[in-house]
């Protein structure tokens, strides 16, 4: 009886140890996938930033060379100097006009950002304070 009680603690001790050891392989084999997951996530990220500062690298390249064309150079200086070429004609407009009110920025080709503004003057109004 001794060795029946004896081999079965063994049989029931072995079937134990092998629970334990596929537990904690289960559990091993997880955190790896875990971390696997996180490092693809991560890299993921890291390669979205890198083209974003890449488009932003040929960006400001393409800027420092349309600064460094002769066009831009005339341009600053006719702004900067307030001179015309000749032929051409200026045309002026209030302070309160609408086109006046465009926040244009001369250093980026066709940029123009319209200003928020709360209530807008009906364009009658521009012309009766004008023409008054």
């Amino acid at each position: 009886m001794q060795t029946k009680v004896s081999a079965l603690l063994q049989a029931y001790g072995a079937y134990v140890a092998f629970v334990i050891i596929a537990t904690y392989l289960g559990y091993s084999a997880g955190q790896a996938a875990l971390r696997n997951y996180n490092s693809q996530e991560e890299i993921l990220q890291l390669q979205q930033q890198l083209a974003a500062v890449q488009l932003e690298r040929s960006r400001l390249e393409s800027l420092v060379v349309y600064y460094r064309t002769d066009a831009f150079k005339e341009k600053e200086l006719r702004r900067a100097l307030l001179l015309v070429r000749p032929g051409e004609t200026v045309y002026a407009l209030p302070e309160s006009s609408k086109v006046a009110q465009l926040d244009v920025d001369t250093r980026v080709v066709g940029t123009v950002v319209a200003k928020p503004t709360a209530v807008p003057t009906p364009n009658w109004r521009l012309w009766a304070d004008e023409l008054l």
